[in-house]
């Protein structure tokens, strides 16, 4: 539970208190804020009670953390007040939030497997409530990466529309090693499949026609290991 404190100075003793809906919305509000630190908020509440009767002094109150990666949309913050005693009473705010944050949009229609630029993309403030968290918000996630599809021009860019750049293409000649007891041997052979370093891919010898599965060492090397 991520809580924060809000203090309140209010008349001793041990009394029933009227805590008006403007503090429970500030105490809301301030909790909001935290967690969209530069991005432009909206929130529209939509059933706040106009007041709550506690039994007595706050010592603090808390607003549970939500399990929401992102606070946004049709929401409902439970506010723990924590009262002398040990008493405690929470109240459920329900509200909307609507987030405006600043992406990366396309300056135009980028074929499929084409290295990204900086020409072909610029940021703009969108706003944020229905787009998926996988949203890019920053370009250095698109540094070595490729388009996966065709991106139609003015599209909102997703972590889902790329992938790595392959270091081996389909149909690339590239340097079969084979480490056995300690020795190491290589020849040429042809890449049957795009490779991305770490990742496997399936590759034949030149002028043969069996297939072997290799792992992809770096550029255009690739390696089987057999005992």
């Amino acid at each position: 539970m991520l809580a924060f404190i809000l203090s309140f100075i209010l008349s001793g003793g041990l009394q029933q208190i009227l805590i008006p809906s403007e503090t429970l919305k500030a105490t809301a509000m301030d909790y909001i804020q935290r967690n969209h630190k530069g991005d432009s908020i909206m929130v529209e509440w939509r059933s706040v009670p106009n007041s709550v009767v506690i039994p007595s002094k706050i010592i603090r109150s808390e607003v549970v953390m939500s399990t929401q990666s992102v606070l946004k949309g049709n929401i409902v913050l439970p506010l723990r007040l924590i009262c002398e005693n040990n008493l405690e009473q929470t109240i459920l705010l329900s509200l909307k939030i609507r987030v405006f944050r600043s992406v990366l949009v396309s300056n135009k229609k980028i074929d499929r497997h084409i290295k990204i630029t900086h020409e072909d993309f610029r940021s703009e403030t969108k706003e944020y409530t229905l787009l998926a968290d996988d949203i890019l918000t920053d370009s250095k996630y698109l540094i070595g990466k490729r388009t996966k599809r065709i991106i139609g021009e003015d599209v909102e860019l997703f972590q889902n529309m790329f992938e790595d750049i392959p270091v081996i293409d389909s149909g690339d000649e590239v340097t079969l090693c084979l480490k056995t007891r300690g020795v190491l041997v290589s020849t040429k052979a042809i890449a049957n499949g795009d490779g991305k370093v770490g990742g496997a891919i399936l590759v034949k010898k030149k002028n043969g026609s069996d297939k072997f599965r290799a792992k992809v060492i770096s550029d255009k090397i690739v390696m089987i290991e057999s005992e």
